[in-house]
């Protein structure tokens, strides 16, 4: 640290060992690396949360469909979420109708 005394001009300057310094920086470095740690691990549980619940309707229109193709056609395709999986399941649901003669 350095200061000025301004009516004599001269310079006053304080020395910090080096070791003092360094060690009150690595546990801030420490604490920084934990606290990004903590936020990577939450980040994964989000992501595996969201993926799960987007992915669930495909996949459970998936499941209706390979039973459908299995000959089970009495069973209707169930959507849990029409508003997002309808698009999909819709062609699905009455074939017989858009078959030509």
């Amino acid at each position: 640290m350095v200061g000025a005394i301004s009516y004599t001009g001269w310079r006053l300057v304080c020395v910090m060992p080096y070791e003092i310094f360094t060690n009150k920086m690595a546990d801030v470095k420490q604490f920084v690396l934990l606290i990004l740690l903590l936020m990577a691990m939450m980040l994964v549980f989000v992501n595996r949360i969201i993926s799960v619940r987007i992915s669930r309707p495909i996949m459970k229109l998936d499941h209706s469909v390979r039973e459908y193709q299995e000959g089970k056609e009495e069973k209707r395709l169930q959507s849990e979420a029409q508003q997002r999986s309808g698009i999909w399941d819709n062609p699905f649901r009455n074939p017989t109708g858009r078959i030509p003669n």
